[in-house]
């Protein structure tokens, strides 16, 4: 069944049918949806609007000689969606991109509502730059060399932890080949997969 749209050819919001004699009325209330568009509420309204954070499998890394459970991103629509919908994070809560090659790595926050940083990681596990990253925006964050991994944990846990750019990932061998990882229901630490409950 297709939606009706009024004579002016505008929209409801969020899509929703407009009234098909709108008149004045209508145009106005058209008119004020646009505005309220352009200056950014609908990006703030749409948290509420059903979007879920991806649920991904998780998996043991070392970093600073600490342990950390990340969730994994390997598949490209995992790197995409990546941590956009999610209103908070625990402290020490991430998620690690695995990439099937070696290249410059750009990322933005685009639906993203908490701050975060990342850390841009060579094929041999070193980090070659860390950014800061601030919620909702198109702004372009890049890895200053080619990388193979990208880990965002919450805004500032690099430095609180003391990690520095030149630092090693322990990435254990089992997680290196992207796009083959086990998907969502799986758990790895130590390199063995365990069912998530």
């Amino acid at each position: 069944m297709g939606q009706r749209s009024c004579k002016c050819g505008m929209r409801g919001a969020h899509g929703a049918p407009g009234n098909a004699d709108c008149g004045l009325a209508g145009n106005c209330l058209a008119l004020a949806a646009v505005i309220l568009l352009s200056l950014g509420v609908y990006g703030c309204a749409r948290s509420g609007s059903g979007e879920r954070p991806q649920s991904l499998p998780k998996a043991a890394i070392t970093i600073a000689g600490r342990s950390l459970e990340v969730e994994i991103a390997s598949t490209n629509a995992q790197r995409q969606i990546g941590m956009m919908h999610r209103l908070k994070l625990t402290t020490d809560e991430g998620m690690l991109f695995i990439f099937p090659d070696v290249r410059e790595r750009n990322f933005y926050m685009k639906n993203t509502h908490v701050a975060l940083s990342i850390a841009f990681i060579a094929a041999d596990g070193r980090i070659i730059n860390i950014a800061h990253m601030e919620p909702l925006t198109l702004k372009i964050h890049s890895s200053r060399l080619p990388a193979m991994y990208a880990l965002e944990m919450p805004l500032g846990w690099f430095d609180r932890n003391n990690v520095r750019e030149g630092d090693r990932v322990g990435i254990p061998e089992t997680l290196k080949a992207a796009d083959e990882w086990p998907q969502r229901g799986t758990r790895m630490g130590n390199g063995h997969l365990s069912r998530v409950n």
